[in-house]
């Protein structure tokens, strides 16, 4: 939930603070994303979000380690200002710390929608 209010919101810092120090994104057809301050400044890029939902469809884990699958879908702006629609899934490793909470320590996702044709 607080993923996706932070990142609707574009409140990064907010945002980055759900995450590990050394946080791995595995975004889509990008080499990885490596540390907190990297994986904010890799949101800070991406397009305005106008719709964003990220549902857990399993969740599972030992210990102070979490797994949860589920899906996504989005909407954003492009420099043009048309939107950009997009649905999938994603995998993220979760890690408690010291105080109870948990936070994102890897992350993956990629789109269900057929890459467009060639032109």
């Amino acid at each position: 939930r607080q993923y996706v209010e932070t990142t609707l919101a574009g409140n990064w810092e907010a945002w980055s603070a759900l995450m590990t120090d050394d946080v791995v994104f595995l975004v889509p057809n990008a080499a990885p994303v490596e540390g907190r301050a990297a994986v904010r400044a890799f949101g800070e890029g991406f397009p305005h979000l106008t719709a964003f939902t990220a549902e857990a469809v399993e969740v599972t884990g030992r210990g102070d380690l979490a797994i949860s699958r589920g899906t996504y879908s989005l909407t954003a702006k492009s420099p043009t200002g048309a939107p950009i629609t997009d649905k999938g899934k994603f995998l993220s490793v979760c890690q408690r710390k010291p105080d109870g909470s948990w936070h994102i320590s890897r992350n993956i996702w990629n789109s269900d929608l057929a890459l467009p044709a060639p032109k």
